[in-house]
């Protein structure tokens, strides 16, 4: 394969030093990385310490940010190169990353995807990604599952309320008030009344609906709908 990609000439010459190097037993197998030509000597030193030279790819998931925008941070990150890169870094993306597999991939994972500032190798796939993103969530969730069970809700159910909750105020002290006023409404069955989900009709923001907007026909209106 090294031969295949120009990384070497002689695949015979490679196996020879690190046979005679005594230490063939030990190569280290995996992803590498060849930014810049290396002598012969100087990959078969690099495969048997397992310098992969993969930098790290950073990635910032920001709090409340739905699934297919997470998908547009990722999208950003393969196209430019650079958002993603710390200061004096390689200028790195994930480069087995595909956007339409990640949209399809977390179509039903909405909320269960961790926002926090990730790590990845550059060749991480889409599978590997979705599935940090959920273990982290599934990690960080563990130490609220008392208090989840003693609600007397749903995860599924807490997890939207959380959700409005995050857009709809900003300071703690204002999200309990909000929280309290939204869960008494659920309770007498009066509709929600918050603009939040209208993401999902018109991608717009709290400031930017109209009265128009608000009349809108969609399961996501939380002005028709009750629950």
């Amino acid at each position: 394969r090294l031969k295949e990609e120009n990384i070497i000439r002689s695949p015979f010459l490679l196996k020879a030093i690190i046979f005679f190097s005594g230490n063939e037993k030990n190569v280290v197998s995996g992803d590498y990385l060849f930014s810049e030509p290396s002598g012969v000597f100087g990959v078969a030193y690099r495969l048997l310490s397992g310098k992969f030279d993969l930098t790290t790819v950073k990635i910032t998931i920001p709090e409340g940010t739905p699934s297919f925008k997470i998908a547009d941070i990722f999208d950003k990150s393969l196209r430019s190169g650079t958002s993603a890169v710390e200061p004096g870094q390689k200028n790195n993306t994930l480069r087995n990353f595909d956007v339409e597999k990640f949209i399809k991939l977390t179509e039903n994972k909405e909320g269960y995807l961790f926002p926090d500032t990730y790590f990845f190798l550059p060749n991480a796939t889409t599978e590997e990604v979705v599935k940090i993103l959920e273990d982290t969530f599934n990690e960080k969730i563990k130490e609220y599952r008392k208090e989840i069970e003693a609600s007397g809700n749903s995860l599924k159910d807490l997890i939207i309320m959380a959700s409005i909750i995050e857009n709809e105020a900003r300071k703690p002290e204002d999200r309990k008030l909000v929280s309290g006023i939204l869960w008494k409404r659920l309770a007498i069955g009066m509709p929600l009344q918050v603009d939040a989900p209208f993401a999902y009709i018109s991608d717009k923001s709290t400031y930017e609906l109209t009265t128009e907007d608000l009349g809108r026909d969609s399961p996501y209106n939380t002005y028709k709908n009750r629950g």
